[in-house]
């Protein structure tokens, strides 16, 4: 029920309990508002509040300004909150504030419903339920102000809350409500007071009112969390937290007119930082040093690692909307052992992501003959890129040269050499007994075969990961898109599909998850491929793809129907799913071009999908997964840890009724890729397979994205090391 943009701050943990500034019109001019917000970001970063979350509500002008201006001071964690929004996104709205433009101008959420706007109208905010729709629809979450003016008569507290309550929620569904808004007590005749001891008994009252009406109205919203705000300043706001910390729906403070100088709402956030943070957590946070550059990469990772173990979810209980910090947070003091089993490009990466992302994973990992004596080029390079992650003691080991990675905040990781030959397996296996719990095999001739699997299962690890699609798997799974089908010790071998795999299968899930459960009924996907290692530099193959990968493009297949078929991914669109993939001379960048065949998709979609995407992104379920950029114009392609960026300027939607479906697709899709579909191949003919099966408009859904098929496949590869070793844990298989 957590609010979920309030409350995971700019380092992407978990807070409890929050500090929210309306600046109401106190500071109205440019100088003077970015004045409040820079001093009280400064603040916060210097003292280290980041056991709570921290947000201002500037005068609307200069939301976009704040927000540019708190993202450039390293180490704060403060949010920008609007003071209000209207029901229309676009259109003939004179005077009207977008949700919309409030999102993009870098605002999280928003007031509504506040006391001054209440009195404004005569008592509540005109069609309070269509503002809150729409800021929720835009990505924004609701802080809804609840309370009574100064003087009521004829009318109860109870009669006043009932009826802002119904206004405000009776026509919303707790799915659209739930995790995306709180309920702020406002009562009037506290609003703007100063006193030295707010009554704390009389607004325990006005919070039993609230959850009155919601149990008896509104039943499936009576978890919403709460915030007080009313008359709170420095000087009362420890009695306030104090009386309600133990509340497990009391999540903070909205002070108002105490918010407008700096000194005063830094104390606020102070007192409850104190009072909510353990003390040995406090000294933590200052004992760290704050990077330049917050976003290069270490900085950030030993930040994470110390805010992670007190401030994440509190049941360690596994789930999709758990985060991959929330887990990690889990496994801190217990860290997940994982053995790499082959050190190409994708297990270098791995280990080179767990340490920028400061993920609590132990690695060890045995290595081809690339750092024997015998290949001083590969030796060379590797030892080189291990000293650029970290400190690396050479000494000799049962299996040969051992090498032992440390400092930069890593765990000890060790590395073996030792040659990938099937003969090999058995030594590894036994170097792997007793401190790997999962065992990730990235050598490519060694995941076909179930005789060079076992011994590794033998040897005590409780699953073997394969970075992979393979024939011998007991599943298939890509975090964020089918995670739960994972059962713990019954599935021991676990395929982790391929880069193009984990990119397409999480672009549709994205999809699914606007337009409902099976709503794919197939489609066309091309991926322009970045060249793989076993292409040849310039000779010409037999295979394709080991042919010249300079100044070439060679046309491949791609098991993308197969992997849409798999248990818990998209098996209503597996059979007229049709995809081709172009090896091209790029490094590690590859890209998605999706035509998804759609039930219930339709023109004017287009302006909610990319909304969607974008909240999709900032959820739990995606995170690292799943980025959305709002343009390929200026754009890096994907070379960072999320395993595919969706670049909304390209999504399009086009109709596909049932009369024309049979010539408008294939036209649609030709003139999309700029080459025609043969009458006669797999890809038209599915398509037309799939207009004879089925009745109803469907419409076809474009969207162009990219994935680090490298560095972003590795990440995800160390992210479903954590997702899969706490079901582990928890299923007790691992100490």
């Amino acid at each position: 029920m957590v609010p979920e943009r309030l409350f995971t701050n700019s380092f992407a943990y978990r807070t409890r309990m929050g500090v929210f500034g309306n600046n109401k019109l106190f500071r109205p001019g440019r100088g003077t508002a970015l004045q409040l917000v820079e001093g009280v970001a400064k603040a916060v970063a210097q003292e280290r509040l980041w056991g709570i979350s921290v947000g201002i509500a500037p005068t609307m002008t200069w939301l976009s300004e704040a927000a540019r201006l708190v993202s450039s001071i390293p180490g704060n964690n403060v949010n920008i909150l609007s003071q209000s929004v209207g029901k229309a996104v676009e259109g003939a709205w004179t005077t009207e504030v977008s949700p919309l433009a409030v999102k993009e101008a870098g605002a999280i959420a928003t007031l509504l419903n506040h006391h001054e706007q209440r009195t404004q109208f005569g008592g509540i905010t005109p069609e309070l339920n269509l503002r809150i729709a729409a800021a929720l629809q835009n990505g924004l979450d609701v802080i809804l102000c609840i309370g009574e003016p100064k003087q009521h008569p004829g009318k109860t507290q109870a009669e006043i809350y009932e009826q802002q309550l119904m206004e405000a929620l009776g026509s919303l569904t707790p799915e659209t409500v739930n995790g995306h808004l709180l309920v702020a007590l406002e009562p009037g005749s506290l609003i703007g007071e100063e006193i030295d001891t707010l009554p704390v008994g009389f607004i325990e009252d006005g919070v039993n009112a609230i959850y009155r009406v919601l149990q008896q109205r509104l039943p499936q919203m009576a978890d919403l969390p709460f915030i007080y705000g009313g008359g709170v300043t420095a000087a009362n706001v420890e009695g306030l937290i104090q009386h309600f910390k133990n509340n497990e729906k009391f999540m903070g403070t909205l002070p108002g007119t105490a918010s407008s100088e700096i000194e005063g709402f830094v104390e606020i956030a102070r007192k409850a930082h104190r009072l909510v943070v353990p003390e040995e957590q406090a000294k933590a946070f200052i004992d760290l040093k704050i990077d330049e550059q917050p976003a290069s990469g270490v900085a950030v990772a030993e930040l994470k690692r110390s805010a992670l173990p007190t401030f994440a979810i509190t049941k360690p209980e596994f789930s999709r909307t758990q985060s991959v910090e929330e887990i990690a947070q889990v496994m801190m003091d217990r860290p997940v052992r994982v053995g790499l089993l082959g050190f190409g490009e994708v297990a270098r990466a791995a280990v080179e992501m767990a340490a920028v992302l400061g993920l609590p994973v132990d690695i060890s990992w045995v290595a081809n003959r690339s750092l024997s004596d015998s290949d001083a080029y590969g030796r060379a390079s590797k030892l080189e890129f291990l000293r650029s992650i970290g400190e690396v003691e050479q000494s000799t080991g049962p299996l040969g040269p051992l090498f032992t990675l440390s400092g930069k905040g890593l765990r000890t990781q060790r590395y073996h050499y030792l040659d990938m030959k099937k003969e090999s397996v058995k030594v590894a296996a036994e170097h792997f007994r007793g401190q790997s719990d999962i065992v990730m095999i990235s050598a490519s001739q060694l995941m076909k075969d179930r005789s060079t699997i076992d011994p590794f299962l033998s040897a005590g690890s409780q699953l073997v990961m394969l970075t992979s699609m393979s024939p011998v798997d007991d599943v298939t799974v890509v975090p964020g898109v089918n995670d739960p089908s994972f059962s713990p010790g019954t599935h021991r071998i676990m395929a982790l599909g391929s880069c193009t795999g984990n990119g397409a299968t999480t672009v549709a899930a994205a999809v699914e998850s606007f337009y409902g459960r099976n709503s794919i009924k197939g489609g066309f996907i091309v991926t322009p491929h970045s060249v793989t290692p076993s292409q040849n530099l310039t000779a010409k193959g037999l295979d394709p793809k080991t042919e010249t990968s300079i100044n070439n493009t060679i046309r491949t297949k791609t098991g993308l129907s197969d992997i849409f078929a798999k248990d818990g991914f998209f098996p209503a669109a597996a059979a007229t799913m049709a995809a081709v993939s172009y090896r091209v001379p790029t490094e590690y960048a590859s890209a998605l071009e999706n035509f998804l065949i759609v039930e219930g998709a339709k023109p004017g979609d287009e302006k909610k999908l990319r909304d969607h995407f974008i909240a999709e992104s900032k959820g739990a379920r995606f995170a690292g997964m799943l980025r959305a950029l709002p343009t390929t114009r200026g754009t890096r392609y994907n070379m960072g840890p999320h395993m595919v960026e969706i670049y909304n300027d390209s999504v399009k939607i086009f109709p596909m009724a049932v009369a024309d479906r049979t010539s408008s697709i294939l036209e649609v899709l030709a003139s999309s890729i700029g080459s025609g579909i043969a009458a006669d191949s797999k890809e038209a003919q599915g398509i037309l397979a799939l207009q004879a099966l089925l009745g109803g408009d469907l419409g076809i859904v474009q969207i162009g994205a990219s994935f680090g098929n490298v560095p972003g496949y590795a990440a995800n590869v160390i992210r479903g090391a954590l997702f899969h070793g706490l079901k582990l844990r928890q299923a007790g298989l691992l100490a």
